[in-house]
């Protein structure tokens, strides 16, 4: 972290020591998230971003290259570089942006939560973070018998699946989800409380980490909406590294969007079979299987998405007749496939265009939602949303159990097989994993 920081402040964009710093950063942290401080933190949270300061690191140094830019404030305040390299390092998300990230109220885009309120709320998420987190790591129903007595092939057998099979499958797929989300909130609300009540940081710079899980009706969703956005920059920089400055594909085209998602899931894959040392190296596969099977169901849900928008345009041929309601029935049907949401602004530039407002109230007022008059009938079409939007959370639960029940009952397979070959001792981590010593 030293490293990064000092050089990130103090050498040029173009400066060979980056690379120097770079690779330094990668030994090193390559060691340190193999050592017993590493696992300290619940889970694997410590290996996790110490693997992740890797990419992170390499990202901002050789190929984003960000360079310090001073300002008239900036000059005004002692130590802005190392500031500014300190904030690159330590910020919440590495380099998304603020529009992709959870607003602290939807209703109230603007708003910031005071000093006060904000430690409070941080100190209330630790307490419960840290009790579920001990919770479920106390609890361990697998037994040894239970690795031999699940047959591979889920989905060809599931007329043939036991009560205990489906119970483990619905523990396990729930529970891997349930703590990675605790220990990275808790992780989060650890630093967000050091930085703002300790450094004096502003509240703004820490929005939540994750989304709302109403938002989560399919895979895509789930990933892009709901869950962290933590490792996404380092990922896709380097993805974008391959495919658009090594392959030479141009940035925009679909091709090179959809190769950069599978090297970025692809990459996502080594970082969590990294993960584990443990492991056996042909267990540690299973980790990019797993992935390559959730980009798998990302494209078919793409798929289905275009095919039902290619029919639903077919079926309306007037598609400027009533422009306001057929977008809101867009977002009640395709959405629930691919995610797509109603874009107030680009409604309103459209009513701008096409239609007096008071037109365009008649025939969509929930789309007015900041006016007293419709607020009731707002109510209700959020309500009627979610409720339309039920198969789809339903369609995300049972893909998120199946992919990460399979993850853990067949990676604990591997292991106590290879254990039993090698005559090695096996046990399990408080993550439901078997680990082979």
């Amino acid at each position: 972290m030293v490293i990064g920081v000092l050089t990130l402040a103090y050498t040029p964009s173009d400066s060979r020591l980056r690379l120097v710093a770079g690779l330094t950063i990668i030994v090193m942290n390559w060691v340190a998230a193999h050592s017993t401080i590493a696992h300290w933190f619940p889970g694997h949270i410590g290996p996790e971003y110490i693997l992740g300061w890797i990419l992170g690191c390499n990202s901002w140094l050789n190929l984003a290259r960000l360079q310090y830019v001073p300002t008239e404030e900036s000059q005004q305040r002692p130590h802005a570089r190392l500031r500014w390299a300190i904030y690159q390092i330590f910020d919440a998300r590495w380099g998304v942006s603020e529009a992709q990230t959870p607003l602290f109220d939807k209703n109230r885009p603007s708003w910031v939560p005071s000093r006060e309120f904000f430690l409070i709320w941080k100190l209330w998420t630790i307490s419960w973070t840290g009790a579920l987190t001990y919770a479920i790591k106390a609890f361990e129903p697998l037994q040894i018998e239970d690795i031999f007595a699940i047959p591979p092939g889920f989905l060809y057998r599931l007329g043939e699946v036991s009560y205990r099979e489906m119970a483990l499958r619905v523990y396990y797929g729930g529970t891997v989800l349930i703590q990675s989300y605790c220990c990275l909130c808790l992780m989060h609300a650890v630093c967000g409380l050091l930085a703002v009540g300790i450094f004096g940081d502003d509240p703004a710079g820490w929005r939540p980490l994750h989304g709302s899980p109403l938002e989560a009706w399919n895979i895509r969703n789930f990933y892009h909406k709901f869950w962290h956005q933590v490792m996404r920059k380092g990922f896709t920089t380097h993805a974008g590294l391959l495919v658009n400055t090594i392959l030479g594909l141009p940035r925009r085209n679909i091709v090179s969007r959809y190769l950069i998602a599978v090297v970025t899931f692809l990459l996502s894959g080594l970082y969590h079979a990294a993960l584990t040392p443990n492991i056996p190296w042909q267990c540690s596969t299973l980790q990019i299987n797993h992935q390559m099977k959730v980009l798998g169901i990302i494209v078919l849900e793409d798929i289905v998405a275009t095919s039902w928008k290619k029919l639903t345009s077919h079926a309306s041929p007037n598609k400027d007749k009533h422009f306001l309601r057929r977008d809101m029935s867009d977002t009640q049907t395709s959405g629930l496939i691919s995610g797509s949401d109603t874009s107030h602004s680009r409604i309103r530039q459209r009513i701008e265009k096409n239609e007096t407002i008071d037109k365009a109230k008649a025939l969509a007022p929930a789309d007015f939602a900041g006016d007293n008059t419709f607020k009731q009938k707002s109510y209700h079409s959020k309500r009627d949303l979610i409720v339309w939007r039920m198969p789809g959370y339903i369609w995300t639960a049972c893909v998120m159990i199946w992919l990460n029940s399979t993850l853990v009952l067949a990676t604990n397979k591997c292991v106590v097989d290879h254990a039993l070959s090698s005559r090695t001792y096996t046990y399990f981590d408080e993550n439901g994993f078997a680990q082979s010593i």
